[in-house]
């Protein structure tokens, strides 16, 4: 029997090469990840919303060993995986927001990684550009 606290997992080399020319800003341990905050929260706003939202079928709710639930596909429903650059959309705002301070564009699926970060058992790295 496996379990999820194993302690075999084996050590994966950084994604990202730290070059002596950057600066550090900050370092901290993943532990310490959960008790970071933000002494003043930016505004922060929707640009613009694309696609739709399916509907949530609440029957998941009550999934259980006991009750299965088996999963449908959606036919008509594409998944694109790609980076928050190659994004048509935040390429267009990158242009209008440059030379205007600090901004952060990204995508839900970007958001979605940084939400569950915490949980991950794998190593991770942040790359902005």
């Amino acid at each position: 029997q496996r379990r999820w606290n194993r302690r075999d997992v084996p050590t994966l080399e950084a994604s990202v090469k730290v070059e002596s020319s950057w600066e550090k800003v900050e370092e901290f341990e993943l532990s310490n990840l959960a008790k970071k905050s933000i002494k003043m929260i930016p505004q922060a706003a929707d640009l613009k919303a694309c696609g739709h939202v399916c509907r949530y079928d609440e029957t998941f709710e009550r999934v259980s060993t006991r009750f299965p639930v088996k999963l449908k596909r959606f036919p008509k429903v594409q998944f694109n995986s790609s980076t928050a650059i190659d994004d048509p959309v935040i390429q267009q705002y990158a242009q209008e927001y440059s030379g205007k301070g600090k901004v952060v564009l990204t995508t839900d699926e970007i958001i979605a990684q940084l939400m569950a970060s915490p949980r991950s058992v794998l190593p991770w790295d942040l790359y902005f550009t």
